[in-house]
């Protein structure tokens, strides 16, 4: 495939040093030849056609804590599941500074619960459960 086959075929929505890179990857063509063919395709669809900016949304994917520990919650924590505090925290994405300060404010404690000296994170029936074959007092 040419360079030029290439671009027309799958350079929308890049930017032009994205669509360059990428091309030079695919076909194995120089740069030179790969900018040569750029100016002869069709016009590619610039950095315009792509969303600019961040909203709120992507930037609370990335730094609400508890946001990430209600959906690790969701999405790790079902039927007789149970995660060591280590585990649960690394399966959520959160580092241990914002994870000690987060996950121990109360609004989780349902979730988690120090059995023989371990931090235990489960269903709150998993954690009953478990109090009960330790033979500890079920709250």
């Amino acid at each position: 495939m040419t360079a030029k086959e290439w671009l027309n075929a799958n350079a929308g929505g890049m930017t032009r040093e994205e669509s360059i890179s990428a091309c030079m990857k695919a076909t194995g063509c120089c740069r030179d030849n790969v900018v040569r063919s750029l100016k002869l395709s069709k016009p590619i669809k610039s950095i315009q056609s792509k969303a600019l900016g961040k909203s709120l949304a992507d930037f609370r994917l990335v730094h609400d804590v508890r946001l990430k520990i209600r959906a690790g919650i969701k999405k790790y924590l079902k039927g007789d599941s149970l995660f060591t505090d280590q585990e649960f925290r690394e399966a959520c994405g959160v580092c241990s500074q914002e994870w000690s300060r987060y996950a121990r404010d109360g609004e989780f404690d349902d979730n988690n619960d120090r059995i023989k000296q371990v931090l235990y994170w489960a269903t709150p029936s998993t954690l009953r459960e478990m109090r009960t074959i330790c033979g500890l007092p079920v709250d």
